[in-house]
């Protein structure tokens, strides 16, 4: 499952997509965007199966998600601002400890 958490002037939400297998063997790929908080079938923003063709465009994971897979006719609320929001995360490969810095994304190296 692939998965990118979206900020936009303070609304949230979560893309994902994820794999479903019918009764006889075929293996579906799902878009999904939900609020970060999924509680309620409310909290379902938008959900549904993918084609093989389908790249539509999303702002919000071009840079930390570029393999999640969108919908082609849109239907999805976040990911259309580019509001530049500097996300912090620590790079899984190096065991960050508590005097390290996070690495900064999206921001260019002189801008650190």
């Amino acid at each position: 499952m692939q998965r990118n958490i979206i900020d936009e002037y303070g609304k949230g939400y979560v893309h994902f997509n994820f794999t479903v297998k019918s009764l006889d063997g075929t293996v579906h790929l799902f878009f999904a965007e939900v609020h970060p908080d999924c509680r309620e079938v409310e909290d379902v923003y938008h959900c549904t199966a993918l084609n093989t063709i389908d790249s539509g465009h999303c702002i919000g994971c071009k840079d930390r998600r570029s393999n999640l897979h969108h919908p082609n006719d849109g239907g999805y609320l976040g990911g259309h601002k580019d509001v530049g929001f500097p996300f912090m995360e620590y790079d899984d490969s190096d065991s960050a400890g508590e005097d390290e810095w996070p690495t900064m994304i999206g921001l260019s190296e002189g801008d650190k």
